[in-house]
């Protein structure tokens, strides 16, 4: 079936970067394919600090969840196919018996009565008066009552990917998550859901530390009348093997739907979005940090699993020059941790002292979930400066914002005056505010009237969007689903991410957005990609310290240079810049792109550098952020290249094999 030619499909330059850090990045920027984040030798002064700040995102259980750009046009025939599968399923939607039998029902009750599961009786009964005869799609999965009452919406958030206590993963056979084995043949699924959901032992961590070894089933817990209003006494009482079998079903009609709308290339196709957003998503992260971003000064993440800590200690370049700043107690259940990395050359590591609970302490309410924020003060390698550097990640609707910041203002401000603050931070703004959401504009203000400043500068433009997705319909929430076409333009395209300061202490200048990996930032272009697997953009800033009136900057010649125009600051200007590298020796920088995508057939392969030929300095206040160059003068607009090559996909596993993040 042909994919409407009105899609949008981005094949942008998003080949890998493999390059050393550091390395001579002059032949690799020519004809401005790539970008550079950072041009210290043209800031003001050399006292200036490289700041990032990115939200990595949490792993994804299920890669097929949001739209993806990819390089191979089958993946959007084949979500083309599920859209329609499911959005008009016409001769299509046959009735549950045909796809989960009865057969199939018999073995399942016997499994569930070797358990030792009551009101099988009552299950029954509803499987042969409710269930059998419902059609697959408008009377089972479209059905606003199973999804109110969560009855395969709740074992499949229990089951659908476990985290062992001894740090393996495993993984429901199903759709939706990261499992490879074979699913081509509805019996092959059948034994292989059989054998996990009834056979295979788990131990997870709990409250009381670690739980006896139980069969995943045994994991599934009654769904409460008290807290799902929709679900009634009666169906309380059997809710457990009631899920089970809700569960059943789901999964047989998602193995069925891929099997008949594309038998030959889903798994494939699944095995790639694994490859990048699951296996191998903690790995694409930091060769990006690594490499694109080898000299910024302060690295803020927010959402990072666990895991990744270790991870990116064992990357060579990140262990080498940064201090790793993390909270006391990291988040392994939700896995959404905000971590620090700062620059040895520019921080002293032993001063460092964690303030997170100086700052939680006056949150005004339950804002902050474990690992959400962390903060330290911390002293700089050269001229008494002091710095206190916060991440934070907030909650979807961004109301936790505003709460934890105040107190953030309120620990710099009375606790630590004399220190230099710089927040990064995922604020989850959005284009308008409304009692559910915290606004773009509302935030700007309050910052503004804290005497704080942003790297959006004091009129934030919200079109300069550091997200742009959208879920697809093969995902629980067929509520949230949009189709193909509208991708973009029904997206979620939001100013999310700030890097935040005190207007009397810094000013900003280079702003970008990154949704490459490469420091370019493809407008109407869906991500996470293949080749850069968060949902956020990365933000880049330089941050450069307002001095006190009638001082001078020192230029590395030890020359005195021009005054630095700003607010008096009430602190130190911090000397360490001497200790630093100013040749700056990672990738050009580029400004945002501003074009429409080619659809898969008629892929344009055109790069065009950036203006050269100079003009005005303009600071990112001045203009949205996507029209700026290296030195500030606007930049020609960038078409998209064709997708590089990507790594191969991993091999088969089955339920048991740990998933690395």
């Amino acid at each position: 079936m042909p994919v409407p030619s009105n899609v949008h499909s981005p094949l942008s330059a998003l080949a890998p970067n493999t390059a050393s850090p550091g390395a001579d990045w002059s032949e690799r920027s020519r004809g401005g394919s790539v970008g550079m984040p950072f041009t210290r030798g043209q800031a003001p002064n050399t006292a200036s600090l490289n700041i990032v700040s990115w939200n990595i995102a949490a792993v994804n259980n299920n890669p097929f969840e949001y739209w993806v750009t990819h390089h191979d046009p089958g993946y959007n025939r084949l979500m083309h196919d599920v859209q329609k599968f499911i959005d008009a399923p016409g001769d299509m939607d046959i009735e549950v018996g045909q796809i989960f039998t009865h057969e199939m029902w018999i073995e399942l009750k016997g499994e569930m009565e070797s358990h030792g599961m009551e009101g099988l009786a009552e299950v029954e009964k509803r499987w042969e008066e409710e269930y059998k005869g419902r059609r697959a799609i408008s009377g089972f999965m479209k059905d606003k009552g199973i999804g109110s009452k969560r009855l395969a919406s709740m074992p499949d958030r229990i089951t659908n990917t476990i985290n062992m206590s001894d740090g393996s993963v495993v993984m429901r056979p199903t759709i939706i998550n990261g499992f490879d084995g074979d699913l081509g043949t509805m019996q092959r699924w059948w034994d292989l859901w059989k054998d996990f959901v009834f056979r295979f032992v788990v131990q997870v961590f709990n409250k009381d530390g670690v739980s006896p070894p139980q069969v995943v089933c045994k994991m599934i817990e009654p769904i409460l009348h008290s807290k799902y209003p929709a679900i009634t006494p009666e169906e309380q009482a059997i809710s457990i093997p009631l899920q089970i079998l809700c569960l059943a079903i789901f999964d047989s009609i998602l193995v069925h739907m891929l099997n008949t709308v594309a038998p030959n290339t889903w798994q494939p196709l699944k095995r790639s979005l694994c490859d990048a957003l699951i296996s191998n998503k903690s790995k694409k992260n930091i060769n990006i940090l690594s490499h694109t971003y080898a000299d910024a000064d302060v690295i803020f993440i927010q959402e990072a699993a666990a895991a990744f800590v270790e991870q990116t200690m064992g990357d060579d370049h990140l262990a080498r020059k940064f201090s790793l700043l993390k909270p006391s107690v990291l988040d392994g259940k939700r896995d959404q941790n905000s971590l620090i990395f700062a620059s040895r050359e520019i921080f002293i590591e032993e001063t460092a002292v964690e303030v997170t609970e100086e700052v939680l302490n006056l949150v005004e309410g339950k804002w902050a979930a474990a690992g959400d924020l962390v903060a330290f003060r911390i002293d700089g390698a050269a001229g008494g400066q002091k710095y206190l550097l916060s991440s934070f990640h907030g909650d979807s609707n961004g109301l936790a914002t505003l709460p934890v910041m105040k107190a953030i203002h309120t620990v710099a401000s009375e606790a630590y005056p004399d220190h230099t603050l710089i927040v990064g931070l995922d604020a989850n703004t959005y284009r308008e505010a409304s009692a559910q959401r915290h606004g773009v504009h509302q935030f700007s203000e309050w910052i503004t009237s804290k005497g704080m400043s942003s790297c959006w500068g004091e009129d934030p433009d919200p079109s300069n969007t550091t997200t742009c997705n959208s879920r697809t319909f093969l995902q629980p929430q067929l509520n949230k689903a949009v189709r193909l076409s509208e991708q973009v333009s029904k997206g979620e395209q939001n100013l999310k991410d700030w890097i935040v300061f005190y207007a009397s202490q810094l000013n900003a200048s280079n702003t970008n957005r990154d949704n490459t990996g490469r420091v370019r930032y493809v407008q109407e272009m869906v991500y996470p990609t293949l080749v850069f697997p968060s949902d956020h953009a990365v933000v880049s800033t330089t941050l450069s310290p307002v001095l006190k009136k009638g001082k001078t900057s020192k230029q590395d010649d030890g020359s005195e240079g021009d005054l630095v125009p700003g607010t008096p600051m009430s602190v130190n200007t911090p000397k360490s810049a001497s200790a630093k590298n100013t040749s700056f020796n990672t990738l050009g920088k580029q400004s945002g792109v501003e074009s429409p995508m080619a659809a898969p057939d008629s892929v344009v392969v055109e790069d065009k550098p950036p203006d050269a030929s100079g003009g005005a300095t303009k600071s990112p206040q001045s203009q949205p952020v996507a029209q700026q160059s290296a030195n500030g003068s606007a930049a020609s607009p960038v078409s998209p290249q064709a997708v590089g090559a990507v790594e191969g996909a991993p091999p088969p596993a089955n339920f048991a094999v740990a998933a690395t993040q």
